[in-house]
């Protein structure tokens, strides 16, 4: 099972490729929605496979899994919905809802249509650095002596490597969207660590939690911040707020 969970892990990094590498921010989100849901499902395997070590009873590691699963699983399916109504809600604007949609579809149409005004210049230098960054956790973890057993020493390589892209994307996109999104891939690292570090169910559902509270934070904040934001400016791109800043220096 440990040799299987080598799988998905390697996986993410693919995803981490196609997040920094996507020319348009919805193509940015749809590689991050499907990270997700394989972080989603790998913490799944990690969990049953420790819960299976410890001989946990059924409901013991029922709990735990849900717990586990639900923040990626639920990032993955609602990620665009989220930054959709990030960009264009209007406090006092009732919009009718259908079960399971935090816009409208129009509110979304329109989302999409901003998000594709904010596009990149793709060059081979991004796939250099993921492959630099890459090989620089692995090089971290595999020859720093921390771990002994090989397969954990693959999951926490994994779990560095994606926070620093998500800490590469944050500083190199020149748009908010695509750097709320590293933030969030450097949310995914830590996530990861947490599950091949900490022993499951305790104290790993309390780390957990915590990450939940700290990943509703960064969300609330791109709620409270973005669409002020964009009203003031009717722009995403850095280098046109820059350009329209009267600050100096």
């Amino acid at each position: 099972m440990n040799s299987l969970i080598a799988i998905p892990e390697i996986i993410l990094l693919i995803t981490a490729y196609l997040v920094t590498t996507q020319r348009d921010v919805p193509n940015v989100i749809k590689a991050y929605s499907l990270q997700s849901y394989i972080l989603g499902a790998t913490g799944i395997l990690i969990a049953l496979t420790k819960l299976i070590e410890n001989r946990t009873g059924f409901w013991e590691s029922f709990v735990p899994v849900i717990l586990i699963a639900f923040l990626p699983f639920a990032l993955g399916f609602f990620i665009d919905q989220v930054l959709a109504r990030a960009t264009v809600y209007e406090p006092g604007v009732k919009t009718k809802l259908a079960f399971g949609q935090l816009v409208s579809n129009e509110q979304k149409r329109l989302a999409h249509s901003i998000w594709l005004e904010q596009h990149h210049a793709v060059s081979t230098r991004s796939g250099i650095a993921i492959a630099l960054l890459t090989t620089l956790a692995f090089a971290i973890v595999f020859l720093g002596g921390l771990l002994v057993e090989p397969e954990p020493k693959i999951g926490i390589s994994v779990s560095l490597a994606l926070h620093l892209i998500g800490l590469y994307n944050t500083f190199l996109r020149r748009d908010i969207l695509s750097q709320v999104i590293g933030i969030l891939t450097m949310d995914q690292g830590m996530y990861l660590a947490i599950l091949k570090v900490v022993n499951i169910p305790a104290p790993a559902v309390l780390f957990v939690i915590a990450l939940y509270f700290y990943t509703f934070i960064t969300l609330l904040i791109l709620f409270l911040i973005l669409p002020q934001l964009r009203h003031e400016v009717d722009t995403l791109s850095l280098d046109d707020i820059a350009k329209q800043s009267k600050l100096e220096g």
